[in-house]
């Protein structure tokens, strides 16, 4: 096994231990956007991880550039979008759940 091959492994378990510990804290935590902050935040960071990954296997294992370009500029976009769909959705869960109240 070559230093790449473990550097891989490690960015791939790690990620994929980050995306458990979020799916337990969609389980552990009591309200809707406790649970939506834990998935928001961590689940983001766990297939971020897996794919920094994909980004190293593929320029140094596979030697497809472009494949670890795309990977990259997925991992960008998700960094991105993820907090501003969570804080989207969180608010309009805040509004529905206000408006009810009324």
């Amino acid at each position: 096994m070559t230093n790449i091959e473990i550097i891989v492994s490690f960015f791939i378990l790690l990620g994929a231990a980050v995306s458990c510990v979020s799916a337990l804290g969609i389980l552990r935590f009591p309200d809707l956007l406790s649970r939506m902050h834990a998935t928001g935040k961590m689940a983001a960071l766990g297939i971020g991880l897996i794919l920094s990954g994909v980004a190293v296997y593929a320029y140094f294992l596979l030697d497809d550039r472009v494949m670890a370009l795309k990977a990259l500029f997925i991992i960008a976009l998700l960094f991105l979008l993820s907090p501003v769909s969570s804080h989207l959705f969180g608010r309009s869960v805040y509004y529905s759940v206000e408006n009810d109240g009324k």
